[in-house]
């Protein structure tokens, strides 16, 4: 638990106000402008948060297995005009949080920049491990962390107090808070979001990765909508036509899994509304029969089976049953099984005579 803790301190600052995805601070067209915010690495490779406007910007770890064992060097937060940010703005009541002062929610800028590094950290874990009723010595004094360790241990841990806190569910994307403040005493919100999993673009389509790196196969949920994320070939999302467990599925454009009528190249074919699985053969939809080929194409016209005649609506497809004009020519179809009647048989108690092409003679 005490290391733990001791990762959790460089961001510890962020703790009271953190939110849950989706909510921003930021305001419009904000006085006091953040510039950027950079996760440097002790190997000298840097991770820029990308500004999405107004004060907001996001930091994307997701996937990364070639960083993860990466030691974290410092947090760089710049701007060409505010002297502290903190994460609490001006008029907060800090009676609330006392012993700490407004100075311990603080971090100044020296020439456009604030750090935050393991120095830091270090002092302030100290500093709260005291106010607990504790000791220097009590806090562990390796306050190093890498990049698996920043997304797997310190935002869930966070996360989780928060929880406590607020009984908000809070999970990745983590959305940090924060207020500038220049030398004429102008404040201006901000906020960072950090992704730790999601959805990735790579050279050969899209990928779903976990907080540890790991991306995931085979089917995925989200919002709703089911994926389907290729074990052969590294766990890629698939789209259009695939096959899986000897089903055919057709994916659209994004990934998502389609149910329902599907055209394509001028055929029609039925997914499943549920399971989304192609139609192969006959199939009751919404309490008609349709009957789809090999390939899952929907058949029209008339149609043999086992030596039976049979025939669909010539647009919708739906089998016909009862009687049925063809071609100027009447035609009886039985009403539970759609076959063709031929010969002699009673309707309605009434004696009918069709020929053996199945038209109605008298």
């Amino acid at each position: 638990m005490k290391r733990i803790i001791a990762l959790s301190s460089l961001l510890f600052l962020l703790l009271m106000t953190v939110l849950p995805a989706g909510v921003s601070q930021a305001a419009t067209n904000a006085a006091v402008k953040l510039n950027g915010i950079t996760l440097v690495l002790a190997n000298g490779e840097k991770i820029n948060a990308v500004g999405t406007g107004n004060n907001n910007f996001k930091l994307d770890l997701v996937g990364g297995h070639n960083l993860g064992d990466k030691i974290v060097k410092k947090i760089e937060i710049t701007s060409d005009t505010a002297v502290t940010l903190s994460t609490l703005p001006a008029d907060f009541d800090y009676s609330q949080v006392s012993p700490l002062t407004k100075d311990e929610f603080d971090i100044q800028f020296v020439n456009g920049v604030a750090v935050l590094d393991p120095e830091k950290a270090a002092n302030w874990s100290n500093r709260i491990n005291q106010l607990m009723g504790g000791t220097p010595d009590a806090v562990v004094e390796d306050q190093l962390f890498t990049v698996d360790e920043l997304k797997t241990e310190i935002f869930p841990f966070l996360s989780g107090l928060f929880s406590e806190l607020t009984g908000v569910n809070a999970e990745s994307p983590y959305v940090f808070p924060g207020y500038l403040t220049d030398k004429d005493g102008n404040e201006s919100p901000a906020s960072l979001t950090v992704m730790t999993k999601g959805w990735k673009k790579e050279a050969k389509g899209w990928k779903f990765y976990e907080e540890t790196g790991d991306f995931l196969t085979k089917w995925y949920k989200e919002n709703g909508k089911w994926y389907y994320l290729n074990p052969n070939n590294e766990g890629y999302m698939v789209t259009g036509w695939f096959k899986v467990n000897g089903k055919w599925y057709f994916f659209n454009p994004a990934g998502d899994m389609k149910t329902g009528w599907y055209k394509e190249k001028g055929k029609w074919y039925h997914l499943d509304e549920v399971n989304g699985d192609m139609s192969i053969g006959w199939d009751l939809i919404g309490g008609k029969w349709y009957y789809f080929d090999a390939s899952g194409a929907m058949k029209t016209g008339w149609l043999t089976l086992a030596k039976k005649w049979y025939y669909l609506d010539p647009i919708n497809g739906d089998m016909a049953v009862g009687w049925k004009k063809i071609n100027n020519k009447w035609y009886y179809f039985d009403p539970k099984t759609g076959v063709m009647v031929t010969g002699k048989i009673k309707i309605s108690n009434k004696p009918y005579t069709f020929a053996s092409d199945g038209h109605w003679l008298y």
